[in-house]
């Protein structure tokens, strides 16, 4: 309305000018040679992505973003996952193009995917996500932690043979191996009890503990997995079908609120299989056959809830 009114014209004429400026402007460009377009898939990026659309989900409930963070993990999971040599655990490879993926992944790779697969654990609640998030750190640790020292290398044991073997723990335009690392691993031993990965990812705290004092504003996302590893956790057991609406509304409350330090999971009624991966849901069960929330500290909950405003 603006446009046509400078230009003296009314909407619909302006819209006909405009269209024919349009087309006029895409014919020209067609004559030009194309630029080159970067088409390979990166493992990392894709995790920050899934993250992204994980979250997005939970806030906002718009089931695109779950379903494009879904679509984008399979991919992951199916094309730039391979088993590795002599049976051993999978291991992710850096890029994919052409239907070939190649290359061995790097830290970042890891520790984002990881990241990512946890986020969409928190959306959706598959439990595919959780076992493979813990499959791959156990990778993770294998293949790119200093036992000696702490902390993780930014190539893996089976890569090519490096003069030296480094360790970025800078964040900058993305978080570090390291940083992205050590938060899911904290992450990780909430949900699953495995108190093995916080001693890894408190080992790497302390190995960077006086560049946090020195440069905190390098190291802002380790100083996000410092402040969760210090802080204490909200521990949130849901128990009720996914399908439930009365279970969805508990969930749309919890998202509600910005719970940074919150691990939150969601069981089943009569699910023996999530509790065997998820100790926060051992005996936890619906009361009067209504969903319950539990609310916990260091596994000490409170009286379970069937009240949404409670």
């Amino acid at each position: 309305e603006e446009f046509a009114a400078n230009v003296q014209m009314t909407v619909p004429e302006a819209e006909m000018w405009l269209g024919r400026v349009k087309k006029t402007l895409w014919e020209a460009r067609e004559r030009r040679e194309r630029p080159a377009r970067d088409e390979k898939i990166l493992t990392a990026w894709n995790g920050l992505m899934i993250s992204a659309f994980a979250r997005a989900y939970q806030v906002l409930g718009n089931e695109k973003y779950l379903t494009a963070a879904q679509d984008a993990a399979c991919f992951c999971l199916t094309h730039l996952k391979i088993v590795g040599a002599n049976g051993r655990s999978p291991l992710l490879r850096r890029s994919y193009k052409n239907e070939q993926a190649k290359f061995n992944a790097y830290l970042e790779d890891y520790a984002f995917l990881i990241t990512a697969l946890l986020d969409l654990y928190e959306a959706d609640f598959d439990l595919l996500w959780l076992r493979e998030a813990k499959s791959l750190s156990a990778v993770m640790v294998e293949q790119f932690y200093d036992e000696d020292v702490g902390g993780f290398f930014f190539t893996s044991t089976d890569h090519e043979k490096l003069p030296v073997r480094i360790k970025s723990v800078y964040d900058g335009a993305t978080p570090s191996g390291n940083s992205a690392a050590v938060f899911a691993l904290l992450r990780l031993a909430e949900l699953t009890g495995d108190q093995t990965l916080r001693v890894k990812a408190e080992r790497t705290l302390r190995l960077v503990r006086d560049l946090l004092e020195q440069a905190p504003q390098e190291l802002c996302y380790m100083l996000s997995a410092l402040d969760f590893y210090l802080s204490p956790k909200a521990q949130i057991a849901l128990v009720g079908a996914k399908s439930d609406p009365r279970t969805q509304k508990f969930l749309e409350i919890l998202r509600k609120r910005f719970l940074p330090h919150k691990i939150i999971a969601l069981g089943e009624p009569n699910s023996s299989i999530v509790e065997t991966l998820i100790p926060l849901l051992t005996e936890k069960k619906l009361v009067n056959g209504m969903p319950t929330v539990y609310l916990c500290e260091n596994y000490s909950c409170r009286a379970p809830i069937t009240d949404p405003k409670e």
